[in-house]
């Protein structure tokens, strides 16, 4: 910019010498066109952040033809929901059977029962919930994450009979729940009969946000 001022200077200059024309004149025409230059790059400006916020519309337009968003709409304002617990005493449950879950350490909402061993959803939302199962000295412990009566992620560990004889398994689940849903872990193998305590076993939660869950 500063260049082309001075090339606009000179030339008037030359001007003013040859045609009689006075430099204010001159003067006043060069500071016209730097304005109209400066009016142009500031269009410039606007019109590329006109574009990029174009852009990131169009993003998100593409994004709501996803399956997934129509599952769940994002709301906002929720209360804080989220619980950890863990396995106290020994077990001996059976196939199927609900792994008794019986202290909780936190239980922000109370929407987890350590009586039942059960987490009941307090709203429709986006929840993830974890789980880690140790096996006894030698021993399998299987599990596997239900929620409203459906069968979610397994949970395995297999200690060695000779050396380390202890082992274990993780998972997690995210998913959308509905109000009312309600979310455990159970034994899944008949050879899965006791787990080990001292807080190695437990179960996890939290509502990461609500939501409205929209009918496919």
């Amino acid at each position: 910019m500063a260049v082309y001022v001075l090339m606009l200077v000179v030339l008037a200059v030359r001007q003013c010498t040859s045609s009689g024309v006075t430099l204010d004149t001159v003067v006043a025409e060069i500071v016209a066109m730097k304005n109209e230059r400066l009016e142009d790059a500031a269009r410039m400006e606007h019109m590329e952040k006109e574009l990029t916020n174009t852009k990131k519309r169009l993003a998100e337009l593409e994004a709501l033809k996803d399956p997934r968003t129509h599952q769940a709409r994002q709301t906002h304002g929720h209360s804080p929901v989220a619980f950890q617990a863990y396995l106290s005493q020994g077990t001996g449950v059976g196939l199927h059977q609900v792994i008794p879950f019986n202290v909780a350490t936190l239980n922000v909402g109370n929407a987890f029962n350590p009586t039942t061993h059960t987490f009941t959803c307090p709203v429709n939302g986006l929840y993830v919930f974890q789980s880690a199962l140790t096996s006894q000295n030698g021993q399998m412990a299987q599990g596997q994450i239900m929620i409203a009566g459906m069968e979610g992620p397994n949970i395995y560990a297999a200690g060695a009979s000779n050396g380390h004889g202890f082992d274990q398994g993780f998972n997690s689940l995210v998913t959308v729940c509905r109000k009312g849903d309600t979310v455990w872990v159970r034994n899944y193998h008949d050879q899965s009969r006791d787990m080990f305590t001292l807080k190695y076993t437990s179960f996890s939660g939290y509502l990461l946000e609500q939501v409205t869950v929209v009918t496919p």
